[in-house]
């Protein structure tokens, strides 16, 4: 019923040129996949200073450098993938 609804809706549109990106559909079932992978660019910075501070030598400072920038970023990076089981 909802998809009908939303055909009806879609009909009531004007005609898309024919360079432009597709309408979503609405999927036909209710069983799909999530993947969803989220990096803070904080969190990745914070471990690569930490990893340097233990196995490169880099003087403990560097945390103390790090700290301020990581805090204050608000970065993120997400991969999401949705797949129909």
């Amino acid at each position: 019923m909802l998809e009908r609804v939303y055909r009806k809706l879609v009909l009531l549109l004007p005609d898309r040129p024919d360079t432009a990106l597709p309408l979503h559909v609405i999927a036909q079932t209710a069983v799909v996949g999530i993947l969803a992978v989220t990096a803070r660019w904080a969190s990745v910075l914070v471990t690569a200073t930490v990893a340097g501070v233990v196995w490169m030598g880099l003087p403990p400072e560097a945390l103390m450098m790090a700290a301020p920038v990581a805090w204050a970023d608000r970065t993120v990076v997400i991969y999401l993938r949705v797949t129909r089981l």
